[in-house]
């Protein structure tokens, strides 16, 4: 309600804070409400920006001298990142031997059967890394992708890729195709090797 005052009778919570611009060690904009007393912000940290990654909302810190800047605290956030890695594979190592299933080594795949015990496994080092090494492509400085990064992030496309990938298909080629493995009398009797199917309707086409 319009004017309602806090528990403390000093006015409403639009009263006590304000909106207010940040910007963080590489020059990017972002914006925050902040505590009109302490600078400090009442919520979430938002970017203003376009990037493939953004950083945790535990690394953002704001600057004591000047609550218009911010500082992305990379270490911190590199080591968390790297602990709960090697407690992962931890995990990952003892689950498998437990199951005498072949032990994972360190920095390969974890195979399907250990992620459904154990979850994914945690986001990935590179993108902080790349970040600290100033890449522009990690920080939304240029729109120029870089190849390297790619697997490591997950943008709104690879996302929609993901979803469609996950869907059953139900293209007449795929009934075609089942009709023709459970019923050979469906192709005059015959086994058709799957690598020829697509010829042979090309073929009866023409």
């Amino acid at each position: 309600m319009a004017g309602h005052s806090d528990s403390t009778g000093g006015g409403s919570q639009a009263d006590l804070r304000r909106p207010q611009w940040m910007t963080d060690n590489h020059g990017r904009r972002w914006f925050a409400d902040v505590e009109k007393r302490s600078g400090y912000p009442v919520g979430p940290i938002r970017p203003r920006f376009d990037a493939p990654w953004y950083p945790d909302q535990s690394a953002l810190k704001i600057d004591p001298d000047d609550p218009s800047h911010i500082r992305i605290d990379y270490e911190a956030l590199l080591a968390e990142r790297q602990e709960a890695h090697a407690l992962y594979h931890q995990r990952a190592v003892e689950e498998a031997a437990s199951r005498q299933w072949p032990v994972p080594e360190l920095g390969e795949p974890y195979r399907r059967e250990l992620q459904l015990i154990i979850g994914k496994p945690p986001q990935p080092i590179e993108p902080i890394v790349a970040a600290m090494q100033g890449n522009r492509y990690i920080l939304g400085l240029t729109t120029r992708v870089d190849p390297r990064l790619v697997e490591f992030i997950e943008t709104p496309a690879h996302k929609h890729e993901q979803m469609l990938r996950a869907l059953p298909d139900f293209r007449d080629e795929e009934l075609m195709d089942l009709e023709e493995e459970v019923d050979p009398d469906a192709v005059g009797g015959r086994r058709v090797n799957p690598s020829r199917k697509t010829r042979q309707k090309h073929e009866d086409a023409a």
